[in-house]
């Protein structure tokens, strides 16, 4: 169990040191408030932990895999941003590459020095993220 805020942001520097190089402990502690929330016996995170299986952290490999092109597809009209951190292995380049193909309106930017998912406060995230609701607002 994780006793305070401190504790887990040394955790997660320790864990994501090689995708995230030179987060700052500040920076990890700032995530970890973000993340975790107290349970009356330390702490606990404050989304649903089944999230890493859907996403494929815990995959299965007996658990059929489920197509999600045409789930994106069906977006091609939509205005799209995607943020993808560098170093993710999640979210490939090549998988970055293919949605472009797709959505040929889609922005992409990359993080460097992030992994999977990039804090969205680093200056190319919040560049994109204004340039792209500037753009886009009614």
């Amino acid at each position: 169990c994780i006793r305070d805020s401190s504790e887990a942001a040394r955790e997660l520097a320790d864990v994501y040191e090689t995708d995230f190089p030179g987060v700052p402990l500040a920076r990890w502690e700032q995530h970890a408030r973000a993340i975790y929330r107290e349970t009356g016996g330390g702490l606990g995170l404050s989304y649903d932990p089944h999230l890493r299986t859907a996403v494929g952290v815990d995959y299965d490999m007996d658990i059929p895999h489920v197509e999600l092109w045409p789930l994106f597809d069906a977006v091609l009209e939509t205005p799209l941003l995607c943020i993808r951190g560098a170093n993710s292995n999640i979210l490939t380049a090549d998988t970055v590459a293919e949605m472009k193909a797709r959505h040929l309106g889609m922005v992409a930017v990359e993080v460097p020095d992030r992994g999977h998912a990039p804090f969205l406060d680093e200056p190319p995230a919040v560049a994109a993220i204004d340039a792209f609701l500037k753009e886009h607002a009614s």
